[in-house]
């Protein structure tokens, strides 16, 4: 029954389906990848707008009734840069009860590359109401992850560090699963 349950639009390059961030940023969409967002819709597919361009990102908004997710962005408002979610996009997600999954990737967190900075961008979603659209989102296939988080053994040390920080562990349990899961039983 489950088989798949997301499909990542694009990657870095531009496909049959829309541009990405990195190429062709200014294409949406085609007529193709509008029906394949739409047959992903019916068969309960999640539609998945990491490195889709920003037309693409509102064209997928604007068709899907269903939740979307961003399985791994970050806020572009905390560090400005393509592949992350501008605060318009992180509100649609918001309304839309999808859900954004936090990246590790060290060129899409900032400056400081420590727990610090993932927390940065946790605050800036939970500042705009995405208490129950966060997530852990990663990025470990082959990409160069912050230090802390170098391997998926480390995300207890995350979730230590958080819980020091006064977030209350039923938020914790939200991001750390909770969240991610609402989105893949009720698509």
């Amino acid at each position: 029954k489950d088989g798949v349950i997301a499909i990542n639009l694009t990657w870095n390059n531009a496909n049959a389906i829309s541009g990405t961030n990195v190429q062709e940023p200014e294409r949406g969409l085609s007529p193709c990848g509008r029906q394949f967002v739409s047959r992903m819709q019916e068969l309960g597919v999640l539609a998945d707008v990491s490195h889709l361009s920003d037309p693409g990102f509102w064209d997928v908004i604007e068709m899907t009734r269903k939740p979307i997710i961003a399985s791994h962005s970050n806020a572009r408002s905390v560090w400005n840069h393509t592949r992350n979610l501008t605060d318009e996009q992180i509100t649609a997600i918001i309304k839309n009860q999808g859900i954004i999954g936090l990246n590790i990737y060290r060129g899409f967190i900032g400056y400081d590359m420590d727990f610090a900075a993932v927390q940065a961008h946790l605050d800036h979603i939970l500042d705009l109401g995405g208490d129950k659209t966060v997530a852990l989102g990663g990025d470990w296939d082959g990409c160069d992850p912050i230090e802390p988080l170098s391997n998926i053994v480390q995300l207890t040390d995350l979730y230590e560090y958080l819980l020091i920080h006064n977030y209350p562990e039923r938020l914790l349990e939200d991001l750390f699963y909770n969240n991610l899961m609402r989105v893949v039983r009720e698509r």
